[in-house]
């Protein structure tokens, strides 16, 4: 039976490091004023889109190594401030594939 690569799961337990302790992607986010806003207005299904935003845009090498963490975890972002700010639109749009739950 395989696994997640030690990258994979390194990158997942810190992007829900990141998510939760305020600190994902400041820039996009403008700050931790998200955190109490995430807790109170996300249901199950925005939870479940946000991650497999993340993981779809999530890409390795050849030795199962991550090497785009922060394009990931800047798209979840955009995800999130799109859902929390209806002035605010991703850049560029969420593709078809970004967006699909496997």
């Amino acid at each position: 039976m395989s696994q997640l690569g030690t990258s994979v799961r390194s990158e997942l337990r810190f992007f829900t490091f990141w998510l939760f302790n305020g600190t994902l992607a400041r820039d996009v986010l403008l700050g931790d004023a998200y955190l109490s806003a995430i807790k109170h207005d996300f249901y199950a299904s925005d939870w479940e889109q946000l991650f497999a935003i993340w993981s779809n845009n999530l890409e390795l090498d050849d030795a199962g190594v991550v090497v785009n963490s922060a394009h990931a975890t800047r798209r979840a972002a955009q995800f999130i401030r799109s859902h929390l700010d209806p002035n605010f639109t991703p850049d560029p749009p969420f593709d078809e594939w970004e967006i699909e739950l496997h």
